[in-house]
């Protein structure tokens, strides 16, 4: 009775023992396993992953940093071309004005309505041709002897100056790059007209106005006008006295 009841408790202590420690299910091994070979795979990748990102990053900061210095290059030589244009530019601005200068210059002679710039009776050779053929007014406001000083003046002019037809001449356009004309009126200034000894009547007229501005001083005005013919025009001297009073040199 005794060995059955010690039997009996056994087997209850060993059925309780199994039914505290849990036994491991099959196969639970080969799980951990895989697990560990899906991580070092996952860890090969990242680091894999890793040296390819940081590669491309190492080769980006080279072609940024050709780029960079390609970028400086076209800065300087931006820089460089735009002082160049600035240079460049100027030398233009100068160029330009020194045409118009000279365009004015030529163009001054290429017979316009205006002969006003042509009138020079402070020239040097003027004011001493006036002083050698006349000695100058010795009566300032004596009428008498300007009009006769005046004869002696527009004789020299016409017995002087040989009269010559004019050949055509070139007009500039306003700017260098625009057609160039020709006019058949060339007009001169007086000291030109003395040194050439020639001339048509619009030359001798500004000539003679000339001589007889420097003569009066200011006493008196006198201007070159343009009487309009029925094929061309005609240049003379007109000269104002007092009381209204006007003398035509033509």
């Amino acid at each position: 009775m005794e060995t059955l009841i010690y039997q009996t408790t056994r087997l209850k202590s060993e059925s309780a023992m199994s039914i505290l420690i849990p036994q491991e299910p099959r196969g639970t091994p080969n799980r951990w396993k895989t697990i560990a070979i899906i991580l070092a795979v996952l860890v090969a990748t990242q680091l894999l992953f890793t040296g390819v990102l940081l590669t491309e990053i190492i080769s980006l900061r080279r072609d940024y940093s050709k780029q960079y210095l390609k970028l400086k290059n076209l800065q300087n030589q931006k820089e460089a071309l735009l002082n160049k244009y600035i240079t460049l530019n100027q030398t233009l601005n100068k160029w330009l004005e020194s045409y118009e200068k000279l365009r004015k210059k030529v163009n001054l002679h290429s017979g316009t309505n205006d002969v006003k710039p042509l009138i020079t009776p402070e020239d040097p050779g003027v004011s001493q041709l006036v002083l050698s053929l006349t000695g100058g007014w010795q009566r300032p406001g004596n009428t008498r002897e300007l009009l006769d000083d005046a004869f002696i003046l527009y004789n020299w002019v016409v017995e002087n100056i040989e009269y010559r037809s004019d050949s055509p001449y070139p007009v500039l356009p306003p700017t260098p790059d625009g057609p160039l004309e020709f006019r058949e009126d060339v007009w001169q200034f007086a000291n030109e007209t003395l040194q050439l000894s020639a001339g048509d009547c619009e030359d001798m007229a500004i000539l003679l106005c000339s001589l007889i501005l420097n003569y009066v001083d200011g006493v008196y005005p006198a201007e070159c006008i343009i009487i309009e013919g029925s094929s061309e025009a005609h240049v003379a001297v007109q000269l104002y006295l007092e009381n209204g009073k006007i003398v035509i040199l033509d």
